[in-house]
């Protein structure tokens, strides 16, 4: 279970740590003789789990300017890496020059009370991606990833056998079981507009990459980053055995794209009028509808 959702307010650990113990100076960081070193990410993916953020790392890396470590790093939601300052951070990144640009993925940055602030305080000026989907569609492909998983999750995988079980609590929507409190976006999204200004933010639809060819979105996300125009439409093709689209070279990601079992209606109908006003209230703080049901 992860600190947060163990109830942890690590604000004065924040404080604390900003006084205490100056960052390594990122500048005594020797260029190699090709004028590569490790820097700060420049852009960071910062969710959200099960919204195809997977797709868009194996997309984005192909591009020629883009280079990003293959693990995500947890740096700013967990606090034993945190502690380990800012060096750590940066010696976790691929070596890049200056036309390259260091991209960073973790999804569970979004839904951390405490990552936006830290993270404003050391790279204030960062570019964010945010993955979205349908947040019905998402939580329930969060609840069977976890219940999948062969690791411990945050809530008790005994209780019940479907969603449905978890989703409702004496006939209303239990909005504190995660996979759901994962998707109510809004809140979480209200939370980084304080440190953050809405133009540093790219957010789509994760969707998109199932629905229409990938190389659409990828383009706005060059312009976004400042990349040189790189991802065409020939690139991609449909997979109909996948039911999504992939690159032709290397082929389609390895996993995703699984169907799950339907809700029953009462859950469906009570989900459905649950998120309603949280739906409208991203679509107002966005300015777009992205017409989830």
């Amino acid at each position: 279970m992860s600190e947060e959702l163990n109830g942890s307010d690590p604000s004065e650990l924040v404080d604390e740590w900003f006084k205490e113990r100056k960052f390594a100076e990122l500048k005594a960081i020797p260029e190699d003789i090709e004028g590569r070193k490790p820097r700060l990410p420049q852009c960071i993916l910062i969710g959200e789990r099960k919204t195809g953020t997977t797709a868009l790392l194996h997309f984005l890396v192909r591009h020629p300017q883009i280079k990003a470590p293959r693990k995500e790093i947890h740096f700013f939601d967990q606090n034993a890496n945190f502690r380990e300052g800012q060096l750590w951070y940066v010696n976790k990144m691929p070596t890049t020059n200056s036309t390259e640009v260091t991209f960073e993925k973790t999804p569970s940055y979004f839904r951390s009370s405490w990552t936006p602030e830290r993270m404003h305080k050391m790279i204030p000026d960062v570019k964010l991606m945010l993955s979205l989907r349908d947040p019905i569609q998402r939580a329930i492909s969060d609840f069977h990833f976890s219940i999948e998983a062969n690791w411990s999750c945050d809530f008790d995988k005994t209780l019940h056998s479907s969603f449905d079980g978890y989703a409702l609590n004496d006939g209303k929507i239990n909005m504190d079981f995660p996979p759901i409190a994962r998707s109510i976006y809004a809140l979480s999204l209200e939370n980084w507009f304080k440190y953050f200004d809405r133009k540093q933010f790219f957010i789509y639809d994760g969707d998109s990459f199932v629905h229409e060819n990938p190389a659409k979105l990828l383009q706005k996300i060059e312009k976004f980053i400042g990349l040189e125009p790189y991802f065409t439409l020939k690139m991609f093709s449909y997979s109909k055995t996948r039911g999504f689209w992939c690159l032709k070279d290397p082929g389609c990601i390895s996993f995703g794209g699984r169907p799950h079992a339907d809700l029953e209606a009462v859950t469906r109908q009570k989900i459905k009028r649950f998120f309603h006003p949280y739906n409208q209230k991203l679509y107002d703080m966005v300015s777009h509808d992205f017409g989830w049901s």
